[in-house]
Formats: structure tokens, sequence, C-alpha cells
């Protein structure tokens, strides 16, 4: 069974166009996960940003225990360039984003030819 787990997608506007914050996943972690997300609006500097750890056997079975950040970095993306770097089954989050707000007529996924991941 899939494990799920929930997220903020954090968007700013600059210049009347929305801004999203991606982080990118740290350590061996990521595989086989469901992403729930809800965004809200705010600002921070990534610099600042600080990661819990979690502690994974790795290499796999060989009895080590290593801590790994569940986060390694951030930056701030306007739409377009985070559609191409985000998670592909994390792409709907933020097409949705744009629908909402109402910023564009036709979903960021239509027009830069991207599917909607899987909820």
């Amino acid at each position: 069974m899939a494990k799920t787990s929930a997220g903020l997608l954090m968007f700013r506007l600059r210049n009347g166009e929305p801004e999203v914050l991606l982080v990118h996943p740290g350590g061996p972690f990521w595989a086989k996960k469901v992403v729930h997300a809800w965004a809200v609006e705010g600002d921070c500097d990534p610099a600042q940003l600080h990661s819990n750890l979690f502690s994974l056997e790795w290499p796999p079975k060989s009895g080590k225990q290593q801590q790994f950040p569940e986060v390694d970095r951030a930056e701030w993306f306007s739409v377009r360039v985070a559609l191409q770097k985000i998670i592909p089954a994390q792409r709907g989050f933020v097409a949705e984003l744009v629908t909402i707000r109402g910023n564009d007529r036709e979903p960021p996924s239509r027009r830069l030819g991207i599917e909607r991941g899987p909820a």
C-alpha cells in the first residue's frame, strides 16, 4: 500500500504573477509516495529554511542507519519554470493554483503540453 503524505504549495505574487516555492526532497526517500498539497500565499527566504532529518537504512540491507534531510534546498520559481522542474505527479497542484487564481484562460498544463499527474 502506498504511503500518503501532505504538503503545502506556497506561492507569492511578483509583478502580479504567481511564483511557487519548490523544495527538493533530500535523501533516497521519495519512491512510492502519494502527496496531497494545499496552496497558501506567503513569502520566505529559501536560504533560511531548515529541514527535519529522517533515519534510513542506507545502503539497503547494509545494517547502517544514516540520517538525511527531508528537504535539501528550496527556491522560488515562476509557474512556467515550476511546471518544468516539479515532480511530474505534482504538476497538477501548480496548474490548479493558476486555475483557481484565474490568471490564465487556459490551464498551464495544457498550454505547456504537460499531463496532470495523479491526485
